[in-house]
């Protein structure tokens, strides 16, 4: 299950950050008006800071959850 968590974690972080990268290239093409582009911009921020903040809880909760599995003696 930690091996889950760790893979869906690294996958949301990747998609956030790749979204984020796409999103800005394809904005900077369309040609809209500046309020447009205003809201463009931050409804992408917002599904991107989404994304890479469930990336790194599953990241965080996967790493928790297995050094409780295993204690250090």
């Amino acid at each position: 299950m930690d091996t889950d968590l760790l893979a869906f974690g690294f996958a949301a972080l990747a998609l956030g950050l790749g979204f984020l990268i796409v999103a800005r290239r394809l904005s900077a093409r369309l040609e809209v008006a500046a309020d447009v582009r205003r809201s463009l911009r931050l409804l992408t921020g917002l599904i991107a800071a989404i994304l890479v903040l469930t990336g790194l809880g599953l990241l965080v909760v996967g790493v928790v959850s297995s050094s409780a599995m295993n204690p250090i003696p």
